[in-house]
């Protein structure tokens, strides 16, 4: 964050057309006492690990990351990207995954578009997220994830909780004729969670994404601190299915919207295809003449404040 070279252009940019709502958790280790990044652009949130309850940040970042409301309680959206996400190797260059250079359009287009509670990007089909399967599915998802902890065996848990937790999760949702199976072995909701959408304007949505992200962080506490590997399971055990306009062949190929037993649309994920591995995530994402319903997105608002958070 002391370097210039690290962030590039593309988070100036931001500032200048949304403000500082920009913010990254770090641990202050060299004790430089800055609260801002090199370029002005992150005001930078000094979290001390002795006061955290894990030994493994990576475990900690999580508390931080599904959980917005307990951090940013004032807000109305949020919206975390992993900080991976804004670096550039090619100093003061744009983003090279194509970030969004609008987060409140990003945000009609998503949550706004649909009226869900929260958004995410759907797994690619990609060697590091299912290895060489010809298929994004949970089981080569968890093989892919294995395989790269045997390569770095320090980074992350050991290799047999997270075999345990896949079993785990297989196991339990054996019953095909449980929806909750259904949801998760038919449908595969595979996510990157790099880059999370929230909605927290209304009491709904503020309880929705609260419950969702305490169950998640009880399968960190329990399991691995791979949430990714969790996310399937605790979405199929949430009560939420895919709304039956998207059932149609190669749904997962397309945004999936998941509702709750009063038929709203609560949980989106965008198609696959738009990820930034294909550097194209902003212009994918609803493109700029696709029809967004205005009149949802104004029933859904209460004041205009956008903020956007990152680590």
């Amino acid at each position: 964050m002391r370097s210039s070279n690290f962030l590039g252009d593309h988070s100036i940019k931001e500032v200048r057309r949304h403000g500082t709502c920009f913010f990254q958790f770090v641990t202050d280790v060299d004790h430089t006492g800055d609260l801002l990044s090199s370029d002005g652009s992150q005001r930078l949130i000094v979290i001390d690990p002795s006061r955290m309850p894990y030994k493994n940040n990576r475990r900690n970042t999580k508390i931080l990351k599904l959980n917005p409301g307990l951090l940013f309680p004032w807000a109305d959206r949020v919206i975390w990207q992993d900080a991976k996400l804004l670096q550039s190797n090619h100093g003061n260059m744009p983003s090279p995954r194509g970030l969004p250079s609008d987060y409140l359009l990003h945000f009609n287009r998503t949550v706004g578009r649909y009226g869900v509670c929260s958004s995410y990007m759907g797994l690619p089909p990609d060697k590091a997220s299912v290895g060489d399967s010809s298929t994004v599915s949970f089981k080569a998802h968890c093989e892919a994830i294995i395989a790269a902890a045997e390569k770095r065996p320090t980074v992350s848990d050991d290799l047999e909780t997270l075999r345990l937790q896949c079993q785990h999760y297989e196991e339990m949702h054996s019953n095909e004729a449980l929806q909750s199976s259904q949801v998760f072995y038919n449908q595969h909701p595979l996510v990157d969670t790099a880059f999370i959408v929230y909605d927290m304007r209304n009491s709904t949505c503020r309880k929705f994404n609260g419950d969702f992200g305490c169950s998640w962080l009880s399968e960190i506490f329990c399991f691995s601190d791979r949430d990714q590997i969790s996310f399937p399971h605790v979405l199929a055990s949430s009560g939420l299915r895919l709304s039956p306009h998207m059932q149609v062949t190669g749904q997962e190929y397309r945004d999936r919207i998941y509702i709750n037993e009063n038929q709203r649309p609560m949980l989106h994920i965008a198609k696959r295809s738009c990820h930034w591995y294909y550097r194209s995530f902003s212009r994918c994402i609803a493109s700029s003449n696709t029809h967004i319903d205005e009149e949802m997105i104004k029933d859904n608002e209460t004041t205009p404040t956008t903020t956007t958070t990152s680590t």
